[in-house]
């Protein structure tokens, strides 16, 4: 089956640009720009889900408390954080996400972190 992965992030430009990489790598790609709204999502399909791409820095609810919302509703979901700030920085807000990603890095090095991310999963799960 098609891996569904859920983007997260306030900036039209970036869920586009996400979502053609993914589809074009064979991911079905979901992008939302409100967290909230991808929250409410998230709920209602949340054994779609195989990964989360979210942005640190968004309005209304940050990736932060998004992150922390995630885990307790889906504690086995896998998230990548994407943002433009250094993976250091990344780590630093959010410490045990699966992975992170620098929106300055190459769109290939994301598609090999959710590769190597949904592999993992796919064997435990096998």
């Amino acid at each position: 089956a098609q891996k569904k992965i859920l983007i997260v992030d306030d900036d039209p430009k970036i869920c586009d640009l996400f979502s053609r990489v993914l589809n074009d790598a064979g991911y079905c790609s979901i992008a939302k720009r409100d967290a909230k709204e991808a929250l409410r999502y998230l709920k209602e399909h949340e054994k779609d889900i195989d990964l989360i791409v979210l942005d640190l820095d968004m309005p209304e609810l940050d990736g932060m408390d998004f992150f922390d919302a995630i885990k307790d509703a889906q504690p086995q979901a896998k998230v990548i954080i994407a943002s433009v700030y250094p993976v250091d920085e990344q780590k630093f807000s959010i410490f045990d996400a699966d992975d992170y990603y620098d929106k300055s890095d190459s769109h290939s090095m994301l598609l090999e972190k959710i590769n190597k991310l949904l592999q993992k999963s796919e064997e435990v799960s096998s």
